[in-house]
């Protein structure tokens, strides 16, 4: 997907885009922007339909407020707002909130109906947070699930696959680990070999 600087097509406002998603398998894209709200496009980006939910609260901090996501699976329509998702299974025509009182979700995956999300404090509470309270969690049929607790700030799972890939803050050593799954977030094994090692064992600021 393109992504446009401000006052620029094809959202016609002085917004950025904050996220986006686009199927493989169809010429489907979401996007969200700056203020401006959640758009859909059938045509791989050549025209877009504002789909804002109602629901949705302008009122925002943090650029993953507003990330969106399509299932591949069914091509059904996932938007982050003010830590609860919205669902949409008409490309946007109507939405159904889910309600996770998240403080703060960082990234968003759906696969057949199932949706991962990872959640971490809000920016002034990073210092003293719970690390039992945040991390990596599958909803399925109102059913949260907790699949690995901390920091995380990413995750990726790979499609036809039981892999999952995340990476977590370490609050005692101050760095980022990479973690990796290889039953659907079962089981987490750190990769600690092979991989970038940051300068003097501490993480990029």
């Amino acid at each position: 997907m393109e992504i446009y600087p401000p006052c620029c097509r094809p959202f016609h406002s002085c917004h950025y885009v904050l996220g986006s998603s686009q199927a493989s398998t169809t010429d489907n894209m979401i996007a969200s922007t700056e203020g401006s709200g959640v758009y859909f496009s059938e045509d791989a980006g050549l025209n877009w339909k504002n789909i804002t939910p109602r629901q949705f609260r302008n009122l925002h901090s943090y650029a993953d407020d507003r990330l969106v996501f399509i299932d591949e699976t069914n091509q059904h329509l996932y938007a982050v707002n003010q830590g609860n998702i919205y669902t949409s299974e008409n490309f946007g025509e109507s939405w159904q909130k889910i309600e996770l009182s998240a403080k703060r979700i960082t990234d968003i995956h759906v696969n057949d109906g199932i949706i991962y999300y990872s959640s971490f404090p809000e920016h002034n509470n990073q210092s003293n947070f719970i690390e039992s309270n945040y991390g990596l969690y599958k909803y399925n049929d109102g059913e949260i699930t907790q699949l690995e607790s901390g920091f995380i700030w990413d995750f990726s799972i790979v499609e036809n696959s039981m892999d999952i890939y995340l990476i977590k803050y370490n609050q005692t050593l101050n760095i980022s680990q990479f973690y990796k799954s290889e039953d659907r977030g079962l089981t987490f094994n750190l990769k600690d070999s092979g991989w970038w090692i940051p300068k003097n064992g501490r993480a990029a600021s």
